[in-house]
């Protein structure tokens, strides 16, 4: 009985692995379909959705990436997807500008569930203090920021020393894309809680539960 468990666990092992590359490798195709969609127009404002939309995806393929390449099939290490995420971002974004991060997220780990709403969430973070935050030719400093509390609450920080956000745009009722995809996934997915702060920069807080795992409704909706 013990050999047949042993087996049936490792049998499950492989499966999870192999689900993991083939998602991870669907999403790559996915990236590269939008990259070729992009080449077929010259409108500029078409150009960069496809590009931020490959972005989005290629930071869930981040995820099964290491969870394909890890030996815990449950968890994400946040501080090693942090900075690969921020190593591909400031190559599409630096152009002429001297961007550094400075990440501090270690101990901290997140179930598939959860890891891939927030690598969405820092994906749009990050992304928007590189395109925003900083004219042609500025030196800065990117600050992310994550914790993760013995009574499993989970903080992402993303600070930056830019030009800082506009008075005008409310986090609560934005207009932007970004934004707009950030507060609906905190709120609705993550069921956490959002903090804008406009000083010398722009400085965005996310909180939520990570002990909490995020379960399938009888009507197949997420909670």
């Amino acid at each position: 009985a013990e050999e047949q468990i042993k087996a049936s666990l490792k049998e499950k092992e492989v499966l999870l692995e192999e689900v993991h590359h083939r998602v991870k490798n669907n999403l790559q195709i996915i990236s590269s379909l939008l990259d070729m969609s992009s080449m077929q127009t010259q409108n500029q404002e078409a150009i960069e959705l496809f590009a931020e939309s490959r972005n989005r995806v290629e930071s869930m393929a981040l995820v099964h990436s290491q969870l394909y390449e890890s030996e815990q099939f449950d968890e994400i290490d946040m501080q090693r997807h942090i900075q690969e995420l921020s190593e591909n971002l400031l190559k599409i974004y630096s152009k002429e500008r001297e961007i550094t991060f400075d990440i501090q997220s270690a101990n901290v780990y997140l179930p598939v569930t959860l890891a891939v709403p927030c690598a969405l969430v820092l994906n749009e973070l990050i992304s928007n203090s590189l395109k925003h935050a900083y004219i042609d030719g500025q030196q800065g400093i990117i600050s992310i920021f994550m914790q993760q509390s013995n009574n499993g609450t989970a903080l992402a920080k993303v600070k930056d020393d830019g030009v800082g956000i506009s008075e005008e745009i409310d986090i609560e009722r934005t207009k932007s894309l970004g934004l707009k995809l950030v507060r609906n996934i905190v709120i609705k997915q993550l069921n956490g809680t959002i903090k804008l702060v406009r000083n010398k920069g722009t400085e965005i807080t996310v909180g939520f539960n990570s002990n909490r795992r995020i379960h399938e409704k009888s009507d197949g909706s997420r909670r």
